[in-house]
This record gives structure tokens, sequence and C-alpha cells, in this order.
């Protein structure tokens, strides 16, 4: 019998029969599953063809295993289920699909598929670690504008790695500035005002690792600006003056003063015209 891992190298047992069986072996996909606070599960998808010749079963899938590129985490990965029928005997052109789990720490990087030398010691790259791939898919939802996804990764990814909460709370506070744009994909009318709160919140976490930050600032007077817009559209005038205010300790600006100078001389008014009454 003759098996290969499709895209990495095609391993060939020179076997002195002149009908046998031949299997490509492809990786169809990945998918990481119940995590939990230092494993993963990992499933990997397969696909095995029958190339050669005569009806087989694809039994050297027995001296497969899942190797990280870190030699201290082999140790921690624990096979945990295939499929049934993956040993089942398939058609000379025909394929299976079929599926391997491991249970993997959260952390193993280079997570690779290997045959045993038993086997003929083929291997496939699979995966970095699910760490990785959070902040991957993150980093790809952010790309393409898909903000509220991409601040469940990031603090999934936060939640596994603390050490990387100053390298990412700014990323997290972008994601919910952009939500409370309403040109944005995810802006919600009725969360708008919720999602420029949780970029504050997260803009001010910024200031505790780098409190000088002028930029940082600045996003943090923009959002009490534009929370103080809303509440002026909702006639919630003391809330735009206080908005309007906290704007204005961040960040200087003539256009925020004018405005929260406009709305304070309404309030007058207003309270001028119940006291007249």
């Amino acid at each position: 019998m003759r098996t290969s891992l499709l895209l990495v190298l095609f391993f060939i047992y020179n076997l002195p029969v002149i009908s046998q069986p031949e299997f490509k072996i492809a990786v169809e996909s990945k998918e990481w599953k119940d995590p939990e606070i230092n494993y993963v599960i990992l499933e990997i998808n397969l696909r095995i063809t029958n190339v050669g010749d005569s009806k087989g079963a694809c039994e050297d899938l027995s001296g497969i295993g899942l190797y990280s590129g870190d030699s201290f985490n082999n140790s921690l990965i624990v096979f945990k289920e295939r499929s049934k029928g993956i040993f089942q005997e398939i058609n000379v052109g025909d394929h299976i699909n079929c599926f391997l789990s491991f249970k993997v720490p959260n952390t193993a990087n280079g997570l690779t598929l290997k045959f045993s030398e038993n086997h003929g010691g083929a291997e496939k790259f699979i995966t970095n670690s699910y760490n990785n791939s959070l902040l991957e898919d993150a980093e790809n939802y952010f790309a393409n504008k898909l903000y509220t996804k991409a601040i469940e990764n990031y603090n999934i990814y936060v939640s596994n790695e603390p050490s990387q909460k100053f390298n990412l709370i700014l990323r997290i506070a972008d994601c919910y500035e952009k939500m409370g744009d309403k040109n944005n994909a995810d802006y919600d009318i009725y969360k708008s005002s919720d999602n420029l709160e949780f970029a504050i919140e997260n803009y001010k976490e910024c200031l505790k690792y780098d409190s000088k930050r002028k930029d940082i600032n600045k996003k943090i007077a923009t959002q009490y600006d534009l929370l103080g817009d809303y509440q002026v559209r909702s006639a919630n005038l003391y809330a735009a003056v206080f908005y309007y205010k906290n704007s204005l300790e961040y960040n200087k600006s003539n256009l925020v003063s004018d405005k929260k100078k406009k709305i304070y001389n309404k309030i007058l008014e207003k309270e001028k015209k119940l006291y007249e009454k």
C-alpha cells in the first residue's frame, strides 16, 4: 500500500507488487472546538483518495500523530477521536472524508501531522497555535470591518495571553469607535452611544499604560463630543453639556466649546421661561 500526504510530499512505498492501493491524503480544513482555559480541541478534516489500482484501506493512518514545534508541548498533546469509518476499504478512484481530533495547549505552536517512521515519516504543517489563530482571525475581521467578531477574538486572545493586553486594548477601542460610526456595517442606532462609551472606556485603559499619548486623548475627546451630539439630537441638553465638558478636559477645541456654550444658553433660556411661568 502506498500513502501520500498531499501538498507536502508524496511518500510512496516501493513494494514489489503489481496491483495495490495507493492513497493521497489531503488536509481539507481544520477547526478549533471547545476552548478551555489552557486547552482546546483541534479537529482536522481529511480527504483520503484511492489513486492506486486495487481496493484497500489506508491503514497507515494508525501511525499518524500531531506534534508541536515547541518540544515542551508535545507531551501535552492528547489524541481524542477519529472518524469511525477511517479504516474502511476504498474502491479505486473513490474517496472518503474523515477527521482526527486532538486536545492541545492553546499556546502550542507549529502544529504538524506526522506519520511515524514505520509508516514513512511524511508530515504536513497544519496551523500555528490557537492563540495565534485567534489573533490572525481578529486582524482579518478588523480589515474587513467586521468589528463585532474582531472584538470577540481579541478579547479571547487577551484572556489567554494577558501580557498582550497593552498591545491590543487600543485595537479593541478602535473597533468600538468604528462601530459607533453610522457608515459601518456593525452600526446599530440603539447601541451607538454604548459603543462610544465602550470606546472611551478602552481608550482610558490605554492611558494607564501611556498617559502622555496625545492621539489617544484626542480620540477620547472625539467620542465625548459625539456623545454630546447624540444627546442634543435626543433633546437631553444637560447630558449634552456633561459630555462636551468631558471632551474639553481631554482636548481643547473651539468647536466643542462653542457647542457647549450654545447648549448651555438654551438651558438658561429654558429655565428662565420656567421661572417666569
